[in-house]
């Protein structure tokens, strides 16, 4: 998963597996040990479109600091959101399209309320230290 958070963030968004490991020191892992529980619990919780689902689109954003994806399962649609920038937190607007408008997403990792607008959209803020993981209401 590489040797920061930034690019854990990325693997995790993007579908794959964690796995951390290390062929010396893990001590810089320890700062993040509840962050990375709570990934492993959302990846567990939300399995049938995260690890069983399939990934169906790269949802656009209007920052190119900002990357999407949206994963669906037998119960579940889930969009994860990272920030690739390690410098600061990024805005950006997430087009999910029409269908989804007035749709309610929950963040898993905490618990932040997302409404989906009437062109398809969310306004959303990233942190450099920690994936957005849009669960949506059902």
């Amino acid at each position: 998963n590489g040797e920061t958070i930034y690019s854990l963030n990325q693997v995790f968004a993007s579908g794959y597996s964690l796995g951390i490991f290390s062929t010396g020191n893990l001590k810089p892992w320890k700062t993040y040990d509840s962050y990375i529980s709570k990934l492993m619990s959302i990846r567990r919780t939300y399995a049938d479109a995260l690890v069983y689902g399939n990934l169906l689109s790269y949802p656009y954003t209007n920052n190119d600091q900002v990357v999407a994806y949206r994963f669906e399962g037998e119960e579940n649609i889930v969009i994860t959101v990272n920030n690739l920038s390690m410098e600061k937190r990024q805005n950006a607007t997430l087009s999910l399209g029409a269908e989804l408008a007035g749709s309610v997403f929950v963040n898993a990792v905490d618990g932040a309320t997302y409404t989906v607008d009437e062109k398809g959209d969310i306004k959303i803020s990233v942190r450099t230290d920690k994936v957005v993981v849009l669960v949506k209401e059902k």
